[in-house]
């Protein structure tokens, strides 16, 4: 995050980490954990009815109550598109056309990412 804070073209925005609640009790625990809690802005999403612990929140937190229900996530979307990858290296859409961000698909693509 500091390193795209510091990018000319995200100077004017204010950027946010999205995260799942589920990952909250586990932020100190990453490298720097404390120190990257302090100096950023979180969005946290609640997962499946679980209730979070304002306690364990980064201080600059908002929290957005379940507004609908998926089994979505990161680890959901990286293991599909190795799988399209796998069976159909040719495929731009990565098997998730619609739900990340063309830029973020174009990215990945450049990148040789998740083969």
């Amino acid at each position: 995050m500091k390193k795209l804070k510091e990018m000319p073209e995200y100077q004017e925005f204010r950027l946010k980490f999205v995260i799942g609640s589920d990952l909250v009790p586990w932020l100190p625990n990453w490298d720097e954990g404390p120190k990257f809690m302090d100096e950023n802005d979180f969005i946290v999403f609640t997962r499946g009815g679980q209730t979070i612990n304002k306690d364990q929140l980064p201080k600059s937190s908002t929290v957005v109550q379940e507004t609908f229900v998926t089994d979505m996530s990161s680890t959901f979307l990286r293991a599909r598109i190795k799988q399209i990858r796998s069976t159909n290296p040719t495929d731009v859409t990565l098997g998730v056309l619609g739900l990340i961000p063309k830029k973020t698909r174009e990215y990945i693509l450049t990148q040789n990412m998740y083969f």
